[in-house]
């Protein structure tokens, strides 16, 4: 599928908010090879936000679709954040 416009993939991906969204959203771009810079208000919401992100990696390693070698390299791209401010969103090409 063609990028929109001819832009490039985003290699670092910032998602505000861990809810229901934006951890599917956040899994979606690891799983395409991005950085993903996960943010949330809280240590508690940004640990489950974290909890489901890596639950939805190991089931594609159970189901044989994904290598658990990929998957620790997958799950080595995500970024927990409690701070907006962080420097890492400040290179991330999709926010």
């Amino acid at each position: 599928m063609p990028e929109p416009h001819g832009s490039p993939p985003a290699s670092t991906v910032g998602v505000i908010g861990g809810g229901t969204m934006g951890r599917d959203i956040a899994y979606v771009h690891l799983a395409a090879g991005a950085r993903v810079v996960l943010v949330e208000a809280t240590r508690e919401r940004l640990d489950a936000a974290v909890e489901v992100v890596r639950g939805h990696v190991a089931r594609r390693v159970e189901r044989g679709q994904l290598a658990a070698a990929d998957a620790g390299s997958a799950l080595a791209r995500l970024v927990p954040a409690l701070d907006l401010a962080l420097n890492e969103l400040t290179h991330a090409g999709l926010q």
